[in-house]
């Protein structure tokens, strides 16, 4: 029989942060290092003077791109699948990253994801998908195209 405690601790819902960055790295005391952190979740990507805009046909290529989606609220043995959407895809990611997330009660999980390399047919709204126990949690960033630069010499 379960007690009201379990039923209010089973109902509550997930909540999500996602962070995007150039790479994030697991450390082996556990923390999650973050290298050229993108703010407010947009990735702003310069074109090289004379390029001309990314197309479905040339596509926009980053090297690579990562995503850190932390994941609390939730404990004990969910199953755990990730997705993305493109408004402009150029062909589907390959994600890297982790395959399965150890829920523990009262701690925040990290799930880290890399896109290597990062293919868009342009800029636009990107989602990010995970689905816990197969309901879908959607996480937006976005892509812009910056100013045109040289590159250095």
């Amino acid at each position: 029989m379960a007690t009201a405690r379990s039923r209010v601790k089973a109902s509550r819902k997930p909540s999500f942060r996602l962070y995007i960055a150039d790479d994030f790295r697991r450390e082996a005391d556990g923390k999650v290092s973050g290298i050229g952190l993108y703010t407010d979740l947009v990735v702003v990507a310069n074109l090289l003077p004379g390029a001309a805009p990314p197309t479905l046909e040339a596509p926009l290529v980053l090297h690579g791109l990562a995503a850190l989606v932390t994941i609390a609220g939730l404990g004990g043995n969910h199953s755990l699948a990730v997705e993305f959407k493109d408004s402009l895809p150029a062909r589907p990611p390959e994600i890297q990253g982790d395959k399965k997330v150890d829920f523990k009660e009262g701690q925040t999980a990290n799930l880290i994801l890399r896109f290597q390399p990062f293919v868009t047919g342009g800029p636009g709204l990107k989602t990010i998908v995970v689905k816990i126990d197969d309901e879908p949690h959607e996480l937006n960033f976005e892509v812009r195209l910056g100013k045109q630069r040289r590159p250095r010499k």
